[in-house]
């Protein structure tokens, strides 16, 4: 996420990629409140805090499978 540091708010397609899931997936973190989503008019937008928040979530329940 580090080429994105200026943006404060993505798209579903961008966070999507940031977080290397698909749109399917992305939406299903959204409806099971994994990961909190904000509708701007007709728009979905997601804040990178929120999605820093869910790579971190993500990467501490991996590094706990390493052992």
């Amino acid at each position: 996420m580090s080429d994105d540091n200026d943006k404060l708010w993505f798209a579903v397609e961008d966070a999507a990629a940031v977080l290397g899931v698909t749109l399917q997936q992305l939406y299903r973190m959204i409806d099971s409140g994994r990961l909190r989503a904000y509708k701007i008019g007709r728009v979905i937008r997601i804040r990178r805090q929120d999605l820093e928040g869910v790579e971190r979530a993500e990467g501490a329940s991996t590094d706990g499978d390493a052992g």
